[in-house]
């Protein structure tokens, strides 16, 4: 790899994602992760390492509804009332 040095992340967590193996394409290195939704995708080391890359998505989604959500009761019996 050029003189770097090579960090195995095998097995290791970030966020949401457990790596689960190493992908490399000409020079490049990549890890297959393994989100915790059940979600796999191919996420470079410096995101992971940089903590730019904590889920699949879902985390966004997740937190997004979150906030949305003010009370829960809308369209309930009690609500309309």
């Amino acid at each position: 790899m050029h003189g770097r040095r090579f960090i195995d992340l095998t097995g290791k967590r970030f966020g949401r994602w457990t790596v689960l193996a190493i992908l490399r394409d000409r020079g490049a290195v990549r890890w297959l992760c393994r989100c915790d939704c059940g979600t796999s995708r191919i996420v470079h080391g410096k995101l992971l390492r940089k903590g730019k890359s904590k889920s699949c998505g879902c985390l966004k989604r997740e937190l997004s509804r979150k906030r949305a959500t003010t009370h829960g009761m809308s369209g309930t019996k009690e609500y309309t009332a």
